[in-house]
Parts: structure tokens; C-alpha cells; sequence
């Protein structure tokens, strides 16, 4: 396969998967009402978690880092595992698109080590 057709198959790929994020997260103002009511729980890790890829979709990646450390913060608290890596990955993609790729390294290797000991 040529370098174009490869860099076009991997643009059309990057397409469906901003679309797929954009219509599977939710509607950003639902998540944000059902948040208020959920107790300090593993659910309430997930919907700050997908506050977070709805954030990072609409490339407000100021927000996207809020909500993901609200999330880690939380799954830490609670030892919740795939949470806290789940969490480090978004970071480390959101870090990267503003350019901290320091950090963005940091919570991607400390996800890998995660999911290697899960």
C-alpha cells in the first residue's frame, strides 16, 4: 500500500471514530444533571469519564484534563483500577493535544503498567 492511500485509509478511520464518540457519549447536559445525583461510586468515575471524551471531542481539552482528574482522583479513592488507567489514558491524550507531552508520557506509562498488572 502507497503512503497516501495509507494516510487516507487512516483519516477516513479517524472520522469514524470522532463521529462514534460524538453519538455514543451522551448529551453533555444530561451527564452533567445525572451527575449532581450520584453518590461517590464507580458510575460516577464512568460519567466524569465520558464528560471527559465529550470534552476532548469538542477540543475544550482545559476541560477534558478538569474532568479527568476529578475522575482519577476519584478511582484512586476508591481503588478502582480500570478507572484510574482509563482516566491516565484520557489525560495523556488531552496532554498531548495541548502540547504537555511530558505528562502525556507520564500517565500513559503508568496506565500500561496498570493494565499490565490487570
Amino acid at each position: 500500500m502507497s503512503p497516501r492511500a495509507f494516510l487516507y485509509v487512516v483519516f477516513c478511520l479517524s472520522l469514524l471514530g470522532n463521529v462514534y464518540a460524538q453519538t455514543n457519549l451522551g448529551s453533555k447536559d444530561s451527564l452533567l444533571r445525572t451527575l449532581k445525583t450520584l453518590p461517590r461510586d464507580t458510575n460516577r468515575v464512568n460519567t466524569l469519564l465520558r464528560l471527559d471524551k465529550i470534552a476532548a471531542t469538542e477540543q475544550a481539552y482545559d476541560s477534558a484534563v478538569y474532568y479527568g482528574k476529578l475522575a482519577l482522583d476519584l478511582a484512586t479513592e476508591l481503588k478502582f483500577e480500570r478507572g484510574i488507567a482509563t482516566a491516565q489514558i484520557d489525560l495523556g491524550v488531552s496532554y498531548w493535544y495541548m502540547g504537555n507531552y511530558t505528562e502525556s508520557l507520564n500517565m500513559n506509562y503508568a496506565a500500561l503498567g496498570i493494565f499490565q498488572r490487570t
